[in-house]
């Protein structure tokens, strides 16, 4: 069975059902592609344990609460720390060197766009050589579509 993918992640459908509100399902989606993309899997094929992940809802929480100081909102802040509380409540034994820990990222691939422009690159360059200017037009109309493809995102 193929690993669950950010469009039909179980644990995205719920997710979306607790806020309630579809303005978010897009956001939710694009934070689970953005975990894909630095940890290579969706959070439904993750193998880490509960208590990684309550590493990580905590170090977000820590976050969270930094955040909502910023913004002046010291009741979400409040409830934030809370859920730090409880996190720590559960997980007494957590070390300071546990919770300041990252998770390790995979090395990302080229995207598809890139892809698509070194397999466009390589055509243009073989059918230069070939010589015939029907087949370069064509590569042209296709380069000209493919330089029509949003940029790759940078990497952190």
């Amino acid at each position: 069975m193929n690993p669950p993918t950010v469009s039909h992640s179980p644990i995205a459908d719920r997710a979306k059902a607790m806020l309630g509100d579809r303005r978010l399902n897009r956001v939710v989606d694009s934070r689970l592609e953005a975990g894909v993309a630095t940890y290579g899997q969706p959070i439904d094929a993750w193998s880490g344990s509960k208590r990684r992940a309550a590493v990580m809802r905590l170090q977000e929480l820590l976050d969270a609460i930094n955040y909502a100081l910023f913004e002046g909102d010291t009741m979400a802040a409040q409830a934030d720390a809370a859920q730090v509380r409880r996190i720590l409540l559960r997980y007494p034994d957590l070390a300071v060197e546990e919770m300041v820990a990252r998770e390790p990222e995979v090395e990302a691939g080229p995207t598809e766009a890139e892809q698509l422009r070194k397999i466009m690159d390589d055509a243009m360059n073989l059918w230069r050589e070939i010589g015939n200017p029907m087949l370069l037009a064509a590569a042209k109309e296709l380069q000209q579509g493919l330089d029509g493809l949003k940029p790759a995102e940078a990497r952190p």
